[in-house]
């Protein structure tokens, strides 16, 4: 079965509007330690990450859960992934923006779009980029990168149990995006 993966990239220098986060929510970090390997909302997989980041694999030190909690009840996240040697795409400085999440309840408010550009705000430097990776099939996903500035960069596709990138066509507008192969 082909699996593809739509990759979108922002430079770090292009953000320009601050977050906004309600104040009857409460923006939780996780940060992995020898106990906690796996984020919040995020499947055992994970534990990969956790183990590059104890064997500092990743090109970098970033590797991070944020949450938006309310009345103790994570509603949002997402993790924040260093570069690896498997992208090789990503600068060092690079990060990752997987596994966003917002509970059925809590849809439609923007708490996925806040968060995202807090953690943009709070992980940014000079020389980062943002990538964000979504499955072909996420609309909403790949509608919330992009509001937030991401550009279409390349996918991702299983080929004989490899994933290969190629690099697409920049695209702005909301349909999902043709890549040249």
């Amino acid at each position: 079965m082909d699996k593809n993966i739509f990759v979108y990239k922002l430079n770090g220098k292009e953000l320009t509007e601050e977050p906004y986060i309600m104040d009857d929510y409460e923006i939780k970090v996780w940060t992995p330690d020898l106990f906690n390997y796996i984020p919040p909302n995020s499947p055992m997989s994970y534990f990969f990450f956790w183990l590059m980041k104890t064997l500092r694999l990743f090109k970098n030190e970033y590797y991070r859960a944020y949450s938006i909690v309310s009345d103790n009840e994570t509603v949002c996240s997402l993790v924040c992934v260093p570069a690896l040697n498997k992208w090789k795409f990503m600068t060092p400085d690079g990060l990752q923006i997987k596994n966003v999440f917002t509970h059925p309840d809590h849809r439609g408010k923007g708490l996925a779009f806040n968060l995202v550009k807090y953690v943009l705000h709070k992980t940014n430097s000079n020389k980062r980029v943002f990538w964000y990776m979504t499955d072909e099939h996420n609309i909403a996903s790949q509608k919330l990168c992009k509001k937030i500035g991401f550009r279409f960069a390349g996918q991702y596709y299983r080929k004989r149990n490899r994933f290969l990138f190629y690099e697409g066509d920049i695209v702005t507008d909301a349909e999902t995006p043709m890549v040249k192969v």
